[in-house]
């Protein structure tokens, strides 16, 4: 072998030796998991409350329990986003959610539903002028009461219209909406009408579950529903329910009964 025949081959071995090296490292430095997305969160209702750290090294980034106190176990890598729940204990919010030096805060789950925190508008008002609005000044950023997506008439955002409207001089930094139905075409129909009604807000979808009976069908419509909601510019956040066992009457919830995580979890990311 010539001389520079012997470079040629040994600098071939050198960078062969040097991509299996670099591929090496590569595959060794993958994540177990995909990295978390800033959008997604879940609904947290298991009665398991150590559940809860299953939700660490996820694509889910944030979680609500409805309550303004986080589930204990929260990983640090999970923000809790508080809400007030109804009236009870509104003068209690405030503190809860800056000492906790919570970004975002989340008002009434469902008033325009008489057996949620079952609130007309002009009670919602009041409450949120009083209890919710200070936040405001600590930057804190404030989503609105999350209503249902029933009949617009007295429900829904028609309930949400007024409330707005009633509320002079609040600040609602996001409109906050739950959904439940059955398939995906409906779902994301609906999401485009709410942001038709109020272009000028973020959406969050803070409850949304297909109440299908086909397992499948759940499914394919949580991989459809999530693929749009990645991409929608005026979504900033959505929550499934939820993350939990057994979810009475869906087949929506992501662990099994022994709380492993089921297909429907791992096709949410968890």
């Amino acid at each position: 072998m010539t001389r520079l025949a012997a470079y040629f081959h040994l600098s071939l071995l050198g960078l062969f030796c040097l991509l299996i090296g670099v591929s090496n490292v590569h595959t060794s430095r993958l994540p177990r998991k995909p990295a978390s997305n800033s959008r997604q969160g879940v609904c947290f209702a298991s009665s398991e409350i150590s559940d809860v750290t299953k939700l660490s090294n996820t694509q889910i980034s944030w979680l609500l329990n409805w309550s303004p106190i986080p589930p204990d176990g929260l990983p640090s890598d999970i923000e809790h986003v508080p809400m007030q729940w109804g009236a009870g204990a509104a003068e209690t919010f405030e503190s809860f959610v800056l000492n906790a030096n919570a970004t975002h805060a989340l008002g009434f789950n469902e008033p325009d539903l008489g057996s949620q925190s079952n609130l007309n508008p002009t009670e919602a008002a009041s409450l949120w002028k009083q209890f919710i609005q200070p936040l405001a000044s600590h930057g804190v950023r404030l989503g609105s009461p999350s209503v249902t997506n029933g009949p617009p008439s007295s429900m829904g955002t028609g309930w949400l219209n007024d409330f707005i409207n009633e509320c002079n001089g609040c600040t609602i930094d996001f409109i906050a909406i739950h959904w439940y139905g059955s398939g995906a075409d409906d779902f994301i129909e609906y999401i485009e009408q709410i942001h038709a009604q109020f272009p000028d807000y973020p959406i969050w979808i803070t409850e949304f579950a297909d109440t299908s009976p086909d397992p499948a069908a759940v499914q394919n419509f949580l991989e459809t529903t999530t693929a749009y909601m990645n991409t929608a510019a005026y979504i900033e956040r959505y929550a499934w329910f939820a993350f939990c066992r057994t979810t009475n009457g869906l087949n929506s919830n992501l662990m099994d009964t022994n709380g492993n995580i089921n297909a429907l979890g791992a096709t949410y990311g968890l």
